[in-house]
């Protein structure tokens, strides 16, 4: 015969405390989800409505009062789908947050170069020149590089200008400096303009984009791609004009920010 089970008080504590624990986050769970229908996941501490099982475009994670979770844009088939649920509420209201957040993604964006440029943030009007320069800083330099394992000051130019202002530039920063307008004075160049530097010979040999308030973004030997100011020394005793091209900018998109 087998031993005989015997319950100390100390056991029927933990199972009773064990039983209750379980019955409250079943309940809660229940109430989670009691909300909506099976097809919605109700997030119920910040009241977002999430479906499940459908296909989605894009993906952001986020954090908003210590829960996280997923926002997703919807396809119009999605859409479609849920209005065939009677659930078209609820586009509405994750797409508002989406907006909400978008929102708040780029005023990160804005106040951090805005510090960083000395400048007031409604100052700041391309969203796309500064979402182009937040994915790419930081980036290391490489002799020859075109992408980001590494990229060279020429290669930055080049790919700045073709996706900020759809425009080819050629290849070195020697041939960039032949075609552009040339501007002597830096307190004369404006946003976009080619800034243009002699480092070790009279030619010139490097090449970086101006910004404002004698800011310019630019691939650095030591730092890779990086904000400097042509008000350092180093860059002063360097600098050998600004060259402008004839350009058109793109406008910001709501997708921009959510890839």
């Amino acid at each position: 015969m087998g031993r005989p089970v015997v319950f100390c008080k100390t056991s029927y504590t933990f199972i009773t405390l064990l039983l209750l624990c379980c019955f409250r986050v079943q309940h809660s769970y229940g109430q989670l989800l009691s909300a909506e229908n099976d097809e919605l996941q109700f997030l119920y501490k910040i009241g977002i409505y999430l479906p499940q099982n459908l296909s989605y475009q894009t993906n952001i994670d986020t954090t908003v009062t210590g829960v996280k979770f997923r926002v997703q844009n919807f396809t119009s088939e999605d859409s479609d789908q849920m209005q065939a649920n009677n659930s078209t509420s609820t586009v509405t209201r994750v797409n508002d947050f989406t907006e909400a957040l978008f929102d708040k993604e780029t005023d990160i964006l804005v106040k951090k170069f805005a510090l960083m440029l000395e400048m007031e943030p409604d100052e700041i009007e391309n969203l796309h020149l500064y979402k182009f320069l937040n994915d790419w800083y930081g980036v290391k330099y490489k002799y020859g590089g075109t992408n980001t394992s590494g990229i060279d000051c020429s290669a930055f130019s080049q790919k700045l200008y073709g996706s900020i202002y759809t425009i080819n530039l050629l290849r070195t920063s020697r041939q960039q400096h032949r075609h552009s307008e040339i501007i002597k004075k830096y307190d004369d160049a404006i946003e976009g303009d080619l800034v243009f530097f002699r480092i070790h010979r009279l030619r010139i040999s490097h090449v970086g984009v101006y910004l404002a308030n004698g800011y310019f973004v630019h691939a650095s030997r030591s730092q890779g791609v990086t904000i400097s100011n042509l008000h350092d020394k180093y860059w002063s005793r360097r600098y050998a004009g600004c060259g402008r091209i004839d350009r058109e900018t793109k406008e910001a998109a709501e997708s921009d920010f959510l890839q």
